[in-house]
C-alpha cells in the first residue's frame, strides 16, 4: 500500500498524457480478497485504472513479453523469490508512448521496484518520456 501512495506522489508531479494501470494481485497466501476502498483511494489520480488480478494474468503477460524480448531488463529481480515462475510484484513498468501490445506485451523501457524505492527514477523517466 505504501507503493500506491508513493506512486500517487509521483503522479502529482507529472503533467501530461500518462495512463497508469495499477494491478493489485495476491502475492502472499493471506491475499485472498481484492483491495478495499481505503486502499484504492491511495491512487486518486484520474489517469489511474486499478484492477484486481486474482489469476496473475498481467504478471504472466509480463513474463511472456520478457521471454519474447530477452535481455531488455532482468525481470526475475521483481518476481517473488527471484524465480522466473514467481509472481511479479511491487514493481513499476514504463512503456514508451508508441509501445503496442500485439502478440506479447512489449518490453518495458523501465522496470524496477520496490515502488517506494524508485519513485525518483520513475518521475525522472516519465518527464523524459513526456518532454524529450
Amino acid at each position: 500500500m505504501q507503493g500506491a501512495s508513493a506512486l500517487e506522489g509521483v503522479l502529482e508531479q507529472v503533467d501530461g498524457p500518462v495512463e497508469v494501470l495499477a494491478v493489485w494481485e495476491p502475492v502472499l497466501p493471506t491475499d485472498l480478497l481484492p483491495p478495499g476502498t481505503r486502499t484504492l483511494k491511495r491512487l486518486r489520480d484520474p489517469r489511474v485504472w486499478q484492477v484486481w488480478d486474482r489469476s496473475h494474468v498481467m504478471s504472466d503477460a509480463m513474463r511472456a513479453g520478457m521471454t519474447a524480448h530477452p535481455s531488455k531488463i532482468w525481470l526475475n529481480a521483481r518476481r517473488r523469490g527471484s524465480r522466473p515462475e514467481g509472481v511479479l510484484w511491487d514493481a513499476v513498468a514504463l512503456f514508451p508512448p508508441d509501445a503496442r501490445w500485439e502478440d506479447t506485451l512489449p518490453a518495458p523501457a523501465f522496470l524496477d521496484g520496490d515502488v517506494v524505492d524508485v519513485t525518483d527514477a520513475v518521475a525522472e523517466r516519465l518527464q523524459k518520456m513526456l518532454h524529450p
